[in-house]
């Protein structure tokens, strides 16, 4: 018998990309990310530390390589999303950022870079661009791109080649497919014909990047990065470390409250470190925040950051330490003083520690931060600590701005132990004597409830003034922010209530309703006009309001509207009817049960009369006695109107 031809299946040949040049091994460089990633020792897989908030932070890296010319591509693949099941049956994916960035720029779409997110969002030189990259750029709709999931690619096309149709652009894939138009480069990475370098950062599972040999090829037959050609890549310096055998890393240290010269004396010493290719991590306080707005993590109040991981000083010091390399610490306000510095230094012992002395910006309201122990704070010596201390200016002037800080920290701060003197409830007894005498003039009598109330907070708070200087001898005024503190603590039984004259705060308060009795000078309340005597206070606030009044019905009557009160007198409380008193709730009765009790006549008679008795009460008039008919006297009325049947 003869044998069966076998069958033989026909050969599909696979697409590979077109090689330009040889093999290049490009990598994630470990030691240009941010302090919670972790990199494989192969440095292609990148995922995010999971503990005290890290997670909650994007995590980025960079290539070792880039490209000035040429048109390439590479991808990252899902190994593992970190996501709970509730968050996946919600429809929430990877959180990611893809693109390409310059040598000296930060963050993936900050300045100097441009990048695609999980939203199919650009974000270039810093700015969201807030479109879907769609052809047509259709605006953007947030549920519009499906979540990315676990073996899902995510690619990047890199189009530098001059002699394409759209030249300076990229593209982003989702799996072998473009799920955006190109996108065009800023200016701002063409001038010049700059290298650029990959750049990812991702938040909620782990990514596998792929430079050398694609998982799924892209229709176009592009060809992958680390396939360019030598005269189109570029190979970035590795750093050395700092901590060498023999040298120290150094850790610069800002001693001062926050101001300009902060990142002046940090970009000092980065531009130092980049001269000498040597490592570093920077967690000054600009690097910080800007790593939560772009990680788009709000800011909380009364805490630095809101992260345990960011203000945590000690936690976050084991990461710093980990990179054994110099360190660009934050500047709190804080290391004015010496308990503070000591426990910041005992962190960093193995380092070279250098600390940079600031000025002081005292009078700069935006920049205020209150102090409760400010009496403490001190001029810093190289005893404590420090190899090296550099001053902004020298010593004296130091010390002078720091004396000067004090005395405006104690006069923005609560007097302690302030108790209201007596003459603050005369005043307030003679201005409601004063109050009822003018209702009895013509010109009071036209007031109406809102001008009363009007004159009255005015006289409080110039009252509030006068007493407040008179107790405490050492100061003139307080700060407008402490004013329902010091109101609260006059009046004593009760508190400046905003929302009855439609403000949000007490500065919007003074302005609006008081002016021109009160004013706002430096940040503290200040009287409009002088007196010489109180009742020359009564009536020089008395007029002022008067003539406002007159000058705002003119106005309005005009038709003008806006020149009306932006807030109304409360009404007066609804009157609730009387408790009727000695009545018995009586229950109803249960039928067929012998345990109810019906009630007897004389009961029934009770409960009416008591019920009668109480409500005459109530009436303030009295009502004229019901007439009390009679057979007789119906008839009769009846038969003188003939109607008797």
């Amino acid at each position: 018998m003869a044998e069966p031809e076998q069958k033989t299946e026909p050969t599909v040949e696979k697409k590979t990309p077109t090689v330009l040049g040889t093999k290049t091994r490009i990598k994630l460089a470990s030691h240009d990310s941010t302090l919670n990633a972790l990199v494989d020792r192969d440095a292609n897989i990148l995922t995010c530390i999971q503990p005290i908030d890290w997670n909650r932070l994007l995590v980025q890296a960079r290539a070792t390589h880039g490209i000035k010319k040429g048109r390439y591509y590479f991808e990252m693949n899902v190994l593992q999303l970190n996501l709970s099941k509730e968050e996946l049956d919600n429809g929430k994916g990877l959180e990611f950022r893809i693109g390409i960035s310059k040598e000296e720029s930060t963050w993936v779409g900050g300045k100097g870079s441009i990048c695609f997110d999980h939203r199919y969002v650009a974000h270039a030189d810093g700015d969201n661009r807030s479109k879907l990259c769609l052809p047509g750029h259709v605006p953007l709709i947030r549920q519009g791109a499906p979540p990315v999931l676990e073996d899902d690619v995510i690619g990047l096309e890199i189009n530098l080649d001059m002699l394409t149709d759209m030249p300076h652009s990229v593209t982003l894939y989702i799996n072998g497919d473009p799920v955006t138009s190109p996108e065009l480069l800023p200016e701002s990475m063409i001038e010049g014909s700059p290298a650029v370098y990959p750049h990812i950062a991702i938040r909620g599972g782990t990514v596998q990047t792929q430079f050398a040999s694609a998982k799924i090829i892209s229709p176009n037959d592009i060809p992958m990065i680390a396939l360019a050609h030598p005269t189109h890549i570029v190979e970035r310096r590795i750093p050395k470390s700092a901590s060498r055998k023999g040298i120290k890393p150094q850790f610069i240290y800002p001693i001062g409250i926050k101001t300009s010269s902060v990142q002046e004396i940090n970009q000092k010493w980065v531009d130092i470190w980049n001269e000498k290719n040597e490592t570093y991590v920077d967690c000054s306080t600009r690097y910080l925040r800007e790593w939560m707005a772009i990680s788009d993590v709000p800011m909380k109040e009364r805490t630095e950051y809101g992260l345990t991981c960011l203000d945590d000083g000690e936690h976050l010091s084991r990461w710093a330490k980990g990179r054994e390399c110099h360190v660009i610490w934050s500047c709190t306000g804080l290391q004015i003083f010496p308990m503070v510095r000591k426990r910041d230094l005992s962190w960093f012992k193995n380092y070279e520690i250098i600390g940079h002395v600031l000025p002081f910006i005292s009078n700069d309201s935006k920049q205020k931060k209150l102090f409760t122990k400010f009496d403490e704070a001190q001029c810093p010596k190289e005893d404590e600590g420090f190899d090296k201390l550099e001053f902004k200016e020298n010593v004296e002037i130091f010390n002078k701005q720091l004396e000067q800080w004090k005395i405006d920290q104690r006069l923005h701060s609560k007097v302690p132990n302030l108790k209201s003197g007596p003459n603050f409830k005369i005043r307030l007894d003679n201005w409601h004597k004063f109050i009822k005498e003018k209702k009895t003039v013509k010109i009071g009598g036209k007031f109406m409830k809102e001008d009363w109330m009007i004159a009255t907070l005015r006289f409080e708070l110039i009252n509030l003034l006068i007493s407040f200087k008179e107790d405490v001898i050492e100061r003139v005024s307080f700060p407008v922010s402490l004013l329902p503190y010091y109101y609260k603590l006059y009046r004593k039984t009760s508190a400046l209530n905003l929302q009855l004259f439609n403000c949000t705060s007490v500065e919007e308060l003074v302005i609006k309703i008081c002016t021109p009795a009160l004013k706002i000078e430096n940040d503290f309340l200040a009287s409009g006009f002088e007196w010489n005597s109180d009742e020359e206070l009564l009536d020089r606030i008395f007029d002022q309001v008067n003539n406002e009044r007159e000058k705002r019905l003119t106005m309005v009557w005009a038709g003008d509207e806006k020149s009306d009160l932006c807030f109304s007198a409360p009404l007066p409380p609804l009157l609730t009817p009387p408790k009727l008193a000695n009545l018995k709730r009586i229950p109803a009765p249960i039928p067929n049960d012998p345990r109810s009790k019906i009630p007897k006549k004389e009961e029934k008679s009770a409960i009416v009369k008591a019920v009668s008795k109480a409500l005459s009460k109530t009436s303030t008039v009295a009502s004229p006695p019901l007439p009390v008919f009679t057979p007789k006297s119906i008839g009769a009325k009846a038969m003188t109107a003939g109607t008797v049947r």
